[in-house]
């Protein structure tokens, strides 16, 4: 059975084929992240394949949810748990094969205190999408108007959707340093083509 964001449509439809998938004995689910939003029973055995593409992945919280993945799949499984990895010592795997969150918890803060990251600091991302021409220019008067700040500009991730162009900005902030009056009406006077995000899920 499969399960994930192409084949769920609606949440009806992801509960019903998650009891489909547990009334019936033998059968074999493979799915995104999204299927463990609905497994909420034990399950004898289950893998998780390809997790090593989400370290390639440039977000100062992929470490997160990588041990999320693993803890909840290790809770889950009775029997036997899998971990296809090629990065066997790579220590938030361990963490989370052990379901050892205080000592992931004390590794990523020390981690994202050298790099200057949340909490240590605060993120504001700025985006906009539009034609390529559009976007770069809309990112040029972002480093005027916040000629005052730390920004760095940059695409998304996904650096195109629907053939128009995805770009952010992102202001960092010193802890204890938000709110900043000035930066809030800096914010507000962006035109609404803009989208702004304080603390963001993600950068990218």
């Amino acid at each position: 059975m499969r399960f994930d964001k192409l084949s769920m449509t609606s949440h009806k439809k992801a509960l019903a084929l998650a009891e489909k998938w547990y009334s019936t004995p033998g059968s074999i689910l493979v799915g995104t992240e999204l299927a463990l939003h609905y497994l909420t029973k034990p399950i004898d055995t289950s893998a998780v394949a390809s997790l090593d593409s989400l370290f390639a992945i440039p977000d100062f919280r992929i470490n997160e949810k990588v041990f999320s993945i693993i803890a909840r799949m290790r809770t889950l499984s009775s029997k036997h748990f899998l971990l296809q990895t090629r990065k066997p010592d790579e220590p938030v795997l361990t963490y989370g094969i052990k379901g050892n969150i205080i000592d992931f918890y004390r590794s990523e803060i020390e981690e994202r205190k050298r790099a200057s990251f949340p909490p240590w600091n605060t993120f504001i991302k700025v985006s906009y999408v539009g034609k390529k021409d559009d976007a770069l220019l809309a990112m040029e008067h972002i480093k005027t108007h916040f000629a005052d700040y730390a920004v760095s500009i940059f695409p998304a991730f996904i650096a195109t959707v629907k053939k128009e162009l995805v770009m952010n900005a992102l202001i960092r902030l010193p802890k204890g340093s938000w709110p900043d009056a000035q930066l809030i009406e800096k914010l507000r006077a962006l035109p609404p083509s803009y989208s702004v995000n304080v603390d963001p899920e993600s950068i990218i």
